[in-house]
Order: C-alpha cells, then structure tokens, then sequence
C-alpha cells in the first residue's frame, strides 16, 4: 500500500521521521520570486531600470516577464511550498512597500499576513523566509537603488508586526534541528540578506547564512551541468550547512526576444518605433501575419531561448520538457541532452545521495515541477538509489548562434556523426541469465533502481555498426557497486562506414569527440575501435582505464 501525505501538512504527518533531522539534512521545496503572482499588468510601478527597454521598444507586457508564480502565499503554502523568496521594495511616491520583480506586484501587507495566518494554523509546519533585495526603483544610471534607513525600519517593522508572534528566536542553533524548532512553539525562521534590517529586531531576524548556488543559466542542459557541479560542492564541502540551489533558467535577452517574436509582439513594437513611411513600405511588403510568422520561425532557430512566451511558459516548459521543448528539425541533434526538466533532475540528484546534496530547491512556476511530491518522497526516504547507462551517439548540440547580427544564443557548432549500436545483458551468478543482448537506443537512457535485479548481478555494455557482424564489449561491471558509489556512465561513439567505428565510455555528462573519425581517447573510462571491412583484423584498439 502506498503512502500518501498530505500537502498541505506534511511536515506534521512525518514528524516522527524527521524530528532529529537538521534543516540542512531535510529536502525543502521552495519558490523563486515567490511574490510575483500579483504582476498581473503593466501597472505597477517599474523598479528596475533595465526593464526600460520593453518601453523603448515600444513593448509595454512588462509584467509577461516578471510573474514568476500565478499562486498567492496561501495557496503555495497550502500546496506543501516551505520556503519562500522574498523581495521589498520601497515607493517613495505612495509611501507603500510591495513584492516586485522588474515591476511592483501586492503591497506586502496582505501577503505577510498570509503567511502568518498559515503558521498560525498549521504549527507543524516550518517555513524559510529569505528576504533580500531591499531596494528603491533604479534610474537611468542604477538598475535598482538601496532603501534609506527609513524605509528599512519601517519595512522591518512591518514584517516584525504580522510575523513576529511565529518567529523562531535568533538564539537558536544556526542550523536547528526539527524537534528544537517545533519546542519553541514557534514555526518560521526568518533570514535577511541585509544587516541594517536585521539589527531592528536581531531576537527573531537572523543574517542571510543560507549558502546559496545561484548562477543564472539561460537553457536546461546549461542548468543540469552547472547544479549538478554545485550539489557535489555541497556534498564534498558544506555537508552540515543550508543550502539552496535555483531550479530555474534565468530569462537572458534572448529568451525575452525569442518570447516576444513568438508571440508577435517584437513585429508591433517594430512597428510602432517606425516612422509613417518606414512602416507603409514595410506593409507593402509583409502583413502582420507574415511578421508574426517570420517572427516565430526566428525564435525557433534560436533554440531553447526561443521557446517560451512569457516567465511563466518558461518555468513550465524548464521543469517538464527541458530542451525537447525546441522544434528537434532545426538542431543537428539531442544527442547531449538526456534531462527533459527540471522535475527530472530533481529526481535524479535525490536518487544519488552519495554524490549531491540537494537541500532547499526554489523553481518558477512549481506545479508543474512536482518539487512537492519529490521532497515528500524524500524525507520519506521513498527515493530509491538508481544508476543510468546514457547512449548518447557522437553528436554535439547545434543551433543557430546568431539572430540579425545583434544577439548570440549559445550553442555549440552542430555535428552530426551517424551512430554506432549498443545492446547490454544482465547475468546473476545465481539466477542465470536476467536480460539478453537487449539494445539501447540512440539518446536513450537505461535507468537500473537499487533492487531490481540481485545484488550478484553483472551487466556488460556491447557496441558494434551497421556492416559488422559482431558486438565488441566496451565496459562490465557489478550493478550493485554502480549503484552505491553513484556510478552513471555515458556511452558514444561513431559508425565510420563499411562495417568500421570507434566508441568510448566516460563519466562525464558533456564530453564529446571533436570529429566523426576521432574518438575521445582521453580520460575516458573505455576506448574500442573495430574494422570490419575485407581482411581486416576485427577489432583493432581496446584501452580500458580503472575507476
């Protein structure tokens, strides 16, 4: 029978599973820029001064790039979020403080008293509140300016007013334990990245000590290599620190530029910053649909950056279809790419707890991130250790670099080799033979969860080509020892014609041969190269190097 919890209180239906946990032990969903959802229009008032370009371009849908979540606090909470990020700005002109991200959304009243009618309610339930960006809207000069001392008491005040009755006290271990957080019958811990803030009401404000891995990515695969990098930090380097890391890709120029020819509005902002003659000679030749069109078709060459037409569209399509999301005819291949999401890195990362350390993990639009579910599963120790075997051809990642000579989107060169063949068997040394020369396929990945087959089980990875009548084993080894020390292997290679090919075995996600008739022979874990052609020897190299 499997076990439910609840969302709403799943700290509380566990607490007997995780009291002796620390935080930086536990898995912890959060959102990022978890105020937005009240950017509903370009009314609000601008805050960064950047964002100035939507109107030089005569492009007012701001806000379409400044929403990163559609719930307000109470729906977030209640959907089991317990980390919220958190940014103020002051107003001058209306004497008020709102959430904001470019643009202003909600005065923070309403959602700070969210927030405390939840812990209220649900005493169990422990939230981080990171606040930070303290700012004033930018000038021409400054993309955003700091609060006045002023501002900083009366926003530390006012959060002090609706939160401080739940606040756990700053005396408490830096890095508590769930049982010592619940005894003080209090249930959010409040960390500040501005010191002038916290000296206020230092009793309950505690100093931003939340070791962050923010590195802003502007597509999936960019994202998974450079997280996966900083998990292992983690794991190696701050194993007894909380910890976060930004499940989210960081909108660039180009993705802002690629949502907006999708979604037709660069050709009307084209239009609008035209003069009258300019504009009727442009309509002589395209109409609008056909701007709208040649608009779409540009955003597509210009990869995953090109795909989404808002914040939101971006969040979606990062936690579920990753890179797939491009239109696959434009690109030379999907060869280095075997992560569809964000939903599937986490799973991922939480599957190998010998090698990462996830611990706090915000994303944007986080239904469709199933970061929820995840962490549950987590603390439940419900995630089960896996491996992976990824075939993943000879192919480097392509598409175009370049959109009218202004911007780059990245990328690789795109190359293209026609792939070798692999199969696999499974044999226990007491049930006999488990699976039989079974393929993988080109881009596939073969993922094997702790205890599916015996732990005195063997798998032996087998490559050939097209016009070659025999399989040459390229790598063997015990499925049990691959899954405790977290061991995924990567398997490419290249069929060079007549029967003929090379491939190699490495443990890096992103190492690729420079050529279609050139193996990566360097640090790889496995090298074979055959010829099968007339009066050829069969197999002609095999370099195998040790873990």
């Amino acid at each position: 029978m499997k076990l439910k919890r609840d969302k709403k209180q799943w700290m509380t239906s566990m607490y007997d599973a995780i009291k002796g946990k620390r935080l930086s032990e536990l898995v912890i969903p959060g959102t990022h820029d978890s105020g937005t959802f009240g950017i509903l229009s370009d009314d609000g008032y601008l805050v960064e001064s950047s964002f100035n370009v939507f109107y030089d371009l005569g492009l007012p849908e701001v806000h379409l790039w400044s929403r990163s979540q559609r719930d307000n606090f109470t729906i977030q909470l209640e959907s089991g979020i317990r980390y919220l990020d958190l940014r103020i700005v002051a107003i001058p002109q209306s004497g008020s403080f709102y959430w904001w991200h470019g643009l202003t959304g909600d005065r923070i009243e309403s959602g700070l008293q969210e927030i405390a009618n939840f812990a209220q309610h649900n005493k169990g339930e422990i939230l981080i509140l990171e606040f930070y960006n303290f700012v004033r809207p930018g000038d021409r000069d400054h993309n955003t300016l700091t609060m006045n001392e002023t501002e900083k008491t009366q926003t530390s005040d006012l959060i002090y007013k609706y939160l401080g009755p739940y606040l756990v006290p700053s005396s408490l271990a830096i890095n508590p334990t769930v049982e010592s957080i619940i005894a003080t019958n209090k249930n959010i811990l409040a960390y500040f990245g501005d010191s002038d803030v916290v000296t206020k009401h230092s009793d309950v404000f505690r100093n931003d000590i939340i070791i962050n891995g923010w590195d802003g990515q502007t597509n999936t695969e960019g994202l998974f290599i450079d997280r996966s990098k900083k998990l292992e930090h983690f794991h190696d380097h701050q194993p007894n620190d909380t910890t976060l890391i930004s499940g989210c890709v960081t909108p660039s120029t180009s993705n802002v530029i690629g949502g907006m020819l999708l979604a037709g509005l660069f050709p009307k902002g084209l239009q609008n910053s035209l003069t009258e003659i300019q504009l009727s000679a442009l309509l002589e030749t395209y109409d609008r649909t056909a701007l709208t069109s040649l608009g779409s078709d540009l955003a597509k060459h210009m990869g995953f950056e090109g795909t989404s037409f808002d914040l939101l569209d971006l969040g979606n399509k990062t936690n579920t279809l990753g890179m797939n999301a491009r239109d696959k005819k434009l690109f030379s291949s999907v060869g280095s790419v075997h992560f569809k999401g964000t939903r599937d890195m986490i799973r991922y990362w939480l599957a190998r707890p010998n090698l990462y350390k996830p611990n706090i993990i915000e994303v944007d639009n986080y239904h469709t991130s199933d970061v929820v579910s995840l962490a549950i599963l987590a603390n439940d120790a419900r995630i089960p250790r896996e491996v992976s075997i990824n075939f993943q051809g000879n192919t480097r990642d392509g598409y175009a670099k370049k959109v009218f000579d202004i911007f780059y989107t990245g990328g690789d060169e795109g190359l293209k080799c026609k792939s070798v063949l692999t199969s696999y068997d499974i044999i226990s040394a007491t049930k006999g033979v488990l699976v039989n020369m079974s393929r993988i396929q080109n881009h596939e990945s073969l993922i094997i969860i702790d205890g599916q087959y015996p732990i005195d089980s063997n798998i032996t990875l087998y490559v050939s080509s097209s016009g070659s009548k025999q399989w040459y084993e390229i790598y063997h080894g015990n499925i049990q020892d691959w899954i405790i020390n977290n061991h995924d292997i990567y398997i490419r290679g290249s069929d060079t014609g007549n029967g003929s090919g090379f491939a190699y075995v490495s443990t890096k996600y992103n190492d690729f041969g420079p050529k279609c008739t050139e193996g990566l022979k360097a640090g790889v874990l496995n090298y074979v190269e055959w010829d099968a052609k007339p009066n050829s020897r069969g197999l002609v190299k095999c370099e195998t190097n040790k873990f």
